[in-house]
C-alpha cells in the first residue's frame, strides 16, 4: 500500500512540471491510513472506489486533467477540457477516466 512519503514524492513531482494537485481520491482504507485532508490545501479530498490524484494545468485553449492511479504500480490517464466548458461537462469529462481506472483495477485487482 502507498504511505504518505510517497504521495508527497508524486504531487511535488507534479508541481514541478506545472501541474496543480485539484483532488485526491481514496478509498476509507487509505483515507484512514494517510490523513491527507489538511496536507494539500485547496486540492478536495473525496472518498472513493479507488485510489487516485487529479492534476490540471492550461493548454492553450483547454485545460489538461491527469488522473494518476496511487498503487505500487503507476498508471494514469490524462483528458481534455475545453476552456468554458460547463461544470456538468467537465465531470462527465472527469468521471469516465475515473471509471477507466476504477475498471482497469477490477480485471487486475492483485495490483491495489
Amino acid at each position: 500500500m502507498i504511505d504518505a512519503q510517497t504521495v508527497n514524492d508524486l504531487v511535488f513531482q507534479y508541481e514541478k512540471h506545472g501541474w496543480k494537485l485539484e483532488r485526491v481520491l481514496l478509498t476509507s482504507d487509505l483515507f484512514i491510513k494517510l490523513d491527507l485532508a489538511e496536507k494539500y490545501g485547496s486540492a478536495v479530498v473525496h472518498l472513493s472506489k479507488i485510489d487516485a490524484v487529479w492534476f490540471s494545468r492550461p493548454n492553450g485553449d483547454k485545460t489538461s486533467w491527469e488522473i494518476r492511479r496511487l498503487a505500487s504500480s503507476p498508471f494514469a490517464l490524462v483528458r481534455f477540457v475545453p476552456v468554458g466548458a460547463s461544470t456538468s461537462e467537465c465531470e462527465a469529462i472527469l468521471q469516465s477516466a475515473e471509471t477507466e481506472i476504477a475498471n482497469s483495477l477490477a480485471a487486475r485487482p492483485t495490483e491495489h
